[in-house]
């Protein structure tokens, strides 16, 4: 994931022609698949030094360990990571002059290799006790991968946004994580609503915020305990801005837009499970 940003943000400020072309340009479907699959590549030297280190004979995890592991909170890592890539790399398309249909299917489908690949290599990994092919993982990563193609035929589902964000959780030095994106429990998984879009409601500049809930979990051990923790909060909806001009004619501006809707903004939010606290930033 990290590579996939860091390359959405060099490629979005390269300095080559901004203009989207009116129909596929070739050349420039040759280097978005070219730097595509040197991403891959280094993405996947990178998984086989983390996980894939100690090979095995292909297994699946049980269900009883695919619930205890981070009770279910992964599952949700892997919808969105599918969500993401789908969402992403359909946005990147764009810029080669794909047709509109064409590019939703295809960041979809490349979405869902990707994870595909990943979840077969964990089968074939010893590495870890969580590690195996995931049943719950890989209907996270069809659900995650398929939204954009449903929010394409059924535009209303535009209202809807999943997002990511993180806050150093108390056990992140004790267990000693390497990063963020490890410790479940500084990760949070949000569901984004624009309202005004949902209801179908004309406003100029209300909907440049969304009504969010967000999931997390505590205290867990990876063998079963734990708690799941619910929010209700606030959140800045990057579509808004949409309606200005020097958007709708900047691609790269419209492509740093599609990697920040991703991040769900700290504001203010409310925990309502386990218990009731109000954070002024989460």
């Amino acid at each position: 994931m990290k590579t996939l940003f860091a390359f959405l943000f060099l490629f979005s400020f390269a300095k080559i022609q901004a203009q989207v072309p009116d129909s596929l340009d070739k050349n420039r479907l040759i280097i978005l698949s070219s730097i595509s699959a040197g991403a891959f590549i280094g993405s996947q030297i990178i998984q086989k030094d983390i996980y894939w280190s100690n090979p095995s004979k292909f297994h699946f995890m049980d269900l009883k360990t695919e619930y205890d592991d981070a009770l279910l909170a992964d599952k949700a890592g892997h919808f969105f990571a599918s969500y993401t890539i789908a969402k992403t790399y359909s946005k990147m398309l764009e810029w080669t002059g794909l047709e509109k249909e064409k590019r939703i299917w295809i960041g979809s489908g490349v979405s869902l290799f990707h994870q595909t690949y990943v979840e077969i290599n964990d089968g074939f990994s010893d590495n870890e006790v969580f590690l195996g092919f995931s049943n719950f993982d890989m209907l996270a990563n069809i659900s995650g991968a398929s939204i954009p193609i449903l929010q394409y035929y059924y535009p209303n589902l535009n209202a809807f946004t999943f997002k990511i964000s993180y806050n150093k959780s108390d056990n992140f030095d004790k267990i000693g994580y390497d990063y963020l994106i490890n410790d479940y429990e500084s990760t949070y998984h949000w569901l984004t609503i624009d309202m005004f879009k949902l209801f179908d409601v004309e406003t100029k500049y209300l909907d440049i915020v969304g009504l969010s809930i967000g999931h997390s979990v505590n205290n867990i051990d990876r063998h079963g305990a734990g708690n799941h923790e619910i929010y209700i909060g606030l959140d800045i909806n990057w579509n808004h801005f949409y309606k200005y001009d020097f958007i709708k004619n900047y691609y790269y501006l419209q492509l740093l837009i599609e990697v920040l809707d991703k991040y769900k903004f700290p504001l203010p939010a409310i925990r309502i499970n386990p218990n009731l606290k109000l954070y002024g930033f989460r």
